[in-house]
Order: structure tokens, then sequence, then C-alpha cells
């Protein structure tokens, strides 16, 4: 998959300088039920050394405005959040979905944004997040003190993710396009087994499913 950042609005890169006595760190999207609506609840709750943003949507009261270390930005633009999370300094995004999902375009965004995230070790956002060492990954929990166990690995490495992170090329919607050209002209030529292994390569990392 890819995004069409070529819609996308121009910003300035935020220059990564954290502060890491009071660093900023986004939600993005949902974070009701399954996306985590409670651990993210408590972390914010245990964890007042932080400042917490949340761009999107939620149904639980807590979350719908601001207060003491948390703002609350509601809704956005998919084609504004690259630049509104560089605007507001954002340092680290997590996502805490208990459930495995699929290819995330919003992962693809904040990804496009030089943003280092934090997920869970399941699904595509684990997976993609793992492979080219974007971030961190811990085990699913729904326990907020195993999540915080991380925050001294996280600080430690966080100058060489948010590298990893700044040099790493989103691909973009049309590059997708292209690349889907280039399977369709090797089945037409029978390259099988070409096909096969990249099938399977997508499969592992979480872009295609059987």
């Amino acid at each position: 998959h890819g995004i069409d950042t070529e819609k996308f609005s121009k910003f300035e890169l935020y220059n990564g300088n954290i502060n890491y006595e009071k660093p900023n760190i986004a939600f993005v999207g949902n974070v009701d039920g399954h996306k985590g609506g409670k651990i993210v609840e408590d972390i914010i709750n245990n964890s007042p050394q932080f400042t917490f943003h949340l761009f999107g949507i939620s149904q639980r009261p807590y979350f719908l405005k601001s207060h003491d270390n948390y703002v609350y930005h509601g809704s956005y633009n998919n084609k504004e959040i690259s630049k509104i999370l560089n605007e507001n300094k954002i340092d680290l995004v997590m996502f805490l979905n208990q459930c495995e999902e699929s290819f995330s375009y919003t992962l693809s965004e904040v990804l496009y944004a030089k943003i280092p995230c934090v997920a869970f070790d399941i699904g595509a956002i684990g997976n993609r997040i793992k492979k080219d060492k974007l971030g961190w990954v811990i085990p699913v929990t729904k326990d907020w003190k195993e999540i915080a166990q991380n925050y001294d690995k996280i600080k430690e490495e966080y100058d060489e993710i948010y590298k990893n992170v700044t040099n790493y090329k989103v691909k973009t919607l049309k590059e997708y396009v292209e690349e889907i050209d280039n399977y369709y002209d090797e089945y037409k030529n029978g390259n099988k087994k070409y096909l096969y292994n990249q099938f399977k390569f997508l499969e592992k990392i979480g872009r295609a499913s059987c």
C-alpha cells in the first residue's frame, strides 16, 4: 500500500530534539475498546512526566476534553496529520491496539511525519515497526506498568531510532501502483515462482493475507 503524499500539506520537520523531561506523546486515530482506550487512559493518569495528545476520536468521555497532562485535538484530515504532528512537536506516537491489524495507513502517515512509534508486537503495525527499526514493539498487555517499564529503553535508544525514521522512505501511492503493475507483468509472463516469493514476503510483514 502507498499513501498519496502529493496531496499532503507541506510541513516543516520538527527537529527531533526531544525534551526528555517533558516529551510529547501522541495517539492517532480511534482509542476506543480494542484500540486501547482503557490502557491509554491508565498511562495518561499514571505518567505526569509526559504530555499526551489525542489526534482522533473516542467515545470515552475521559478523552473528549483536555486536562492536566493531556491535550485533546479531535478529528483530523489525513492530508494534514503529518503537518499537525510536527507543529505540535510530537516526539513519539503510540499504537496500543489490542488486536492484530493489517497494513495501517495511519502508521504510514506518522512515519511520513518522521516520528518514531511504539506498538504492541502483533499484526502488520508491529511487524512494520520491527522490520525497519522504526520504533519499539512490546508484548501485548492490559497493564500500563508493563509499558512504563520500556521508558528508559526508549530514552536510551531514541536518537538511533529517530535517525532510522528520518531515513525511512514511505511508499507513495504512485510507487505502489507501479509495484502492482510489475506483479501483473510477471504474472502475464508466467513467472509464478517470483510471484509466490513476493507474496510470501508481503504476507510475512502483514501487507497480504491468504
